[in-house]
């Protein structure tokens, strides 16, 4: 077994046990082309960095070999902290113009201003008996 190529390693422990890389994609649910990658030591090739550790693990069990070394074998071949982390500096702005903003609230104060119209030009005909009973109030 291949001390500084996690990849090498695996691939000699599955030629050994007379399996090919369909055999081990099938029983792990892998794609080949992740088995492929693995062995190849192409992890950028692949998924997040947790996904490699993850495939490795279960491959190496798969084997019956210890995963722990096979990790630590690992670690240098994937990707440092620092290119992890993707920073993005956006600038959130409302998908609303401010020019249609305003025109919004325009057309809503001239809907409520037509509307309080409305209500207090019908206001004597939508209560006449309200109107009538002030008239009959104020004659005593």
């Amino acid at each position: 077994m291949s001390d500084l190529e996690p990849g090498s390693s695996l691939r000699e422990a599955r030629e050994a046990a007379g399996l090919t890389a369909q055999d081990v994609a099938d029983s792990l649910n892998l794609l080949v082309s992740h088995v492929e990658a693995i062995e190849a030591n192409e992890f950028q090739r692949m998924n997040a960095d947790i996904f490699v550790r993850g495939y490795v693990r279960s491959y190496a069990r798969f084997l019956n070999l210890s995963p722990e070394p096979l990790l630590r074998a690992t670690e240098p071949y994937l990707k440092p902290a620092t290119a992890r982390k993707v920073t993005r500096d956006i600038t959130v702005q409302s998908p609303i113009k401010p020019m249609h903003k305003v025109i919004a609230s325009l057309v809503v104060a001239a809907l409520l201003w037509l509307g309080a119209n409305w209500i207090f030009a019908h206001a004597d005909t939508a209560y006449p008996e309200s109107a009538n009973a002030t008239e009959q109030h104020n004659e005593v």
